[in-house]
């Protein structure tokens, strides 16, 4: 296995995975996604590769920086192929998160996760995570105004 940064010739996995991880999208969405973060120092999108170079999972993480806690990296999604799983593509790509949260001089790092997903919650706690809290999040949804 291979951990690498995510490139636009990778928008039709990362889709594939997306949609593995309950959140489907086009090659499209996601090559416009990758465009917009790419040149963030602040941003990570990493995928692993297996020994015939497919992509098998793929993890992005960020810099938070807020006015009630200290600054952390937050792990925003992580996934890993269906046929894959279990095999230490999970464990791999949080590790290379959070070298790369250490480098920016992250003491915390944080993820959420669905209730659902009790056999990742047992790698995250395998791995030192604690369960920091429980909550609800909440979405509305809006027409775009045109500014980003």
């Amino acid at each position: 296995m291979h951990i690498r940064p995510l490139r636009s010739s990778d928008a039709s996995d990362v889709a594939r995975l997306a949609g593995q991880l309950g959140y489907p999208a086009t090659r499209s969405e996601v090559e416009a996604r990758l465009r917009a973060v790419e040149e963030r120092s602040e941003h990570l999108c990493l995928g692993a590769e297996d020994g015939e170079g497919r992509l098998i999972g793929w993890v992005e993480a960020a810099s938070r920086e807020l006015l009630y806690v200290d600054r952390y990296a937050e792990i925003c999604a992580l996934v890993v192929d269906e046929a894959c799983r279990g095999g230490g593509v999970g464990r791999a790509l949080l590790e290379a998160a959070e070298r790369w949260a250490g480098e920016l001089g992250h003491r915390v790092v944080r993820l959420r996760s669905s209730v659902k997903r009790e056999r990742t919650h047992r790698l995250y706690l395998r791995l030192g995570y604690v369960v920091e809290g429980t909550g609800h999040t909440f979405r509305k949804d809006r027409p775009p105004t045109g500014r980003r």
